[in-house]
């Protein structure tokens, strides 16, 4: 009987232009992959933000009462001194003053972000809070723009909240990151 030993894998010159094309591919997908990062992370805040919103929105009109959405870092009060990306508080504003008294209101829901790859700069409307009256209505319209850490405006978000309470997201800026 005459066998025959046959050799079976790869080569090295196979093995190096595996490797080579493995390279090239990752350099192209790289920077796609950074730009879908800073897009996701702006796009998910825009929509923490909304759906924030609406809550306020809804609970107002369900408690029929003032709801409020505030800066905060800790959950149990507001904070002028802490900015919209370090978090913010939904709470059931009983005397519509726009800050929690232990006695008369409650937290609805905090949320805290602990993501510092964007920034939420708002319009002097929305500097410290947001506020639903009973029906539904926002006290005053007004916009908050969320930009990667990068500035680059490209990635940047708006949510523009009308008179209504009606929250939209826009994908333009009318704002400059490079100021937040």
């Amino acid at each position: 009987m005459d066998m025959k030993r046959t050799a079976s894998g790869f080569t090295l010159p196979e093995l190096l232009v595996t490797v080579a094309l493995a390279a090239v591919l990752a350099g192209v997908a790289a920077p796609n992959l950074a730009m879908f990062i800073k897009r996701s992370s702006v796009e998910t805040q825009a929509q923490r933000l909304i759906g924030s919103i609406h809550l306020a929105r809804s609970e107002a009109a369900r408690l029929n009462m003032a709801v409020t959405i505030c800066r905060s870092t800790t959950g149990n009060s507001c904070s002028n001194t802490s900015t919209w990306d370090q978090g913010w508080l939904i709470f059931a504003d009983d005397n519509a003053d726009g800050a929690i008294d232990a006695d008369d209101d409650k937290v609805l829901r905090f949320i805290d972000s602990a993501d510092t790859n964007f920034s939420i700069t708002p319009t002097n409307n929305y500097t410290n809070r947001i506020t639903f009256r009973a029906t539904g209505d926002a006290t005053t319209s007004g916009r908050l723009v969320i930009c990667p850490a990068s500035g680059e405006e490209a990635y940047g978000r708006e949510v523009i909240l009308n008179a209504v309470g009606r929250p939209r997201l826009h994908k333009g800026l009318t704002s400059d990151c490079s100021a937040s």
